[in-house]
């Protein structure tokens, strides 16, 4: 289902499950990241329902963060992740994926450096993330596409 017109970048709030028909092959991105296969086959069979939570920071109103809490098919607790769009390096651990670090901005379209590909969404509103992860020297990409639920 598209996403309601008050849903917009600055405010993504709300419950989206993962379109698979448009999404990219998790099992690349995945495997980088260290996943086994079992789990990456699993995860590749799986629903995912992501609910998203926009909000000020409460000190610098200027800062939004997003946070992600993720559920698979049968109710099973996926990653949490807490993002704060300031473009500051943060570390961060979950029992999927580990240690990391990333860091999240707001961007203008104006200011990217790599051209990206437009998905064809028959004018439907949807919630897209695209995914870089890099190890070392080797680099994947991944489009995830997101439905809006409620």
């Amino acid at each position: 289902m598209a996403a309601p017109a008050t849903t917009t970048v600055k405010d993504l709030s709300g419950k989206w499950l993962m379109n698979k028909k448009y999404c990219g092959d998790t099992d690349g991105v995945l495997a980088l990241q260290g996943i086994g296969w079992l789990t990456r086959k699993g995860i590749g069979l799986a629903s995912v329902t992501q609910v998203t939570t926009s909000y000020p920071d409460a000190l610098k109103p200027d800062v939004t963060h997003i946070d992600f809490d993720q559920v698979v098919t049968g109710g099973i607790k996926g990653t949490t992740e807490l993002r704060t769009l300031d473009w500051q390096w943060r570390d961060h651990t979950d029992h999927l994926f580990g240690s990391l670090e990333g860091r999240s901005q707001f961007t203008k379209l104006a200011q990217l450096e790599e051209a990206v590909k437009q998905v064809e969404g028959k004018k439907e509103r949807r919630h897209v993330r695209r995914v870089v992860v890099r190890k070392g020297k080797e680099v994947k990409r991944i489009l995830l596409v997101f439905d809006w639920v409620v």
